[in-house]
């Protein structure tokens, strides 16, 4: 999915988030690291913060507050399918969204 947002978005770097931030079973001082800037007034629309899967890169994951005020001037731009390299997937895992439900979704925010 490619989205527009407004400018709005803090960038938090590596070196700012909790010991353990990245772990699968992550530390409890990461949900109060993120409480504080989910409140309603906290200025930022969304969070730019580091990928764990890919690692060492500029690569971030966009984290939007959906009940903040700049949420309405947020814009879905287009919608793809993403398949996922089998190896990747466990058996268990939900199947890879279809070229059908895209269309659907398009549809839906066109």
């Amino acid at each position: 999915m490619s989205i527009e947002l407004p400018d709005a978005i803090e960038h938090i770097q590596l070196s700012e988030l909790p010991t353990g931030w990245d772990a699968l079973k992550y530390s409890e001082s990461l949900p109060q690291f993120l409480l504080s800037k989910l409140v309603l007034f906290y200025p930022a629309l969304a969070f730019a913060i580091p990928s764990v899967i890919v690692r060492n890169t500029p690569s971030r994951n966009i984290l939007i507050k959906p009940l903040h005020p700049l949420m309405s001037q947020v814009k879905i731009v287009d919608v793809v399918a993403h398949e996922f390299d089998e190896r990747l997937q466990k058996k268990a895992d939900l199947p890879a969204i279809s070229t059908a439900q895209v269309k659907k979704l398009q549809r839906r925010f066109a």
